[in-house]
């Protein structure tokens, strides 16, 4: 909560929205920045190892699956991430991210409808008891452990 008011109501976020209006990817750019930077003191930001071509943290907010990742796109490429169709489903439904990334509202519109049905699935399991979400991954990854303070 006090970094989403931070984000919100500090002027060295709006300071840095601003000048992110002029980067190609204003929105990764913004968050990244932020979230990146534990001298900007933003509550709940990441202040352990940098990333780098040898060290490179799990994504948790997006499953994707760029060409150099060693996973088949049964989809289609396009500027080497994998436009998803309804045979990379079965990867999708195992994964830890959060949210997956991409879709294309044409392209095998099926496979959208399927992985809302799966996500609608977990809602309802999980709201009656028939599952338990466990947090535990999530708990021991190094962005979530090294933070800065809240």
């Amino acid at each position: 909560m006090l970094w989403i008011y931070f984000v919100l109501h500090d002027p060295i976020a709006a300071d840095i929205l601003n000048w992110t209006r002029k980067t190609a990817i204003p929105d990764e750019t913004f968050f990244s920045t932020l979230n990146h930077n534990p001298s900007l003191r933003v509550p709940g930001s990441y202040k352990g190892i940098p990333e780098t071509d040898e060290v490179v943290k799990p994504f948790l907010a997006r499953y994707k699956n760029w060409a150099w990742s060693g996973l088949k796109c049964h989809g289609k490429q396009v500027r080497s991430i994998c436009i998803n169709g309804v045979r990379d489903l079965q990867i999708m439904r195992d994964t830890k991210q959060l949210f997956v990334n991409k879709f294309h509202q044409g392209f095998h519109p099926l496979a959208y409808d399927c992985l809302e049905e799966l996500l609608f699935n977990r809602t309802r399991d999980g709201h009656l008891g028939l599952s338990i979400f466990d947090s535990t991954y999530y708990a021991s990854l190094g962005f979530v452990k090294n933070r800065v303070g809240l």
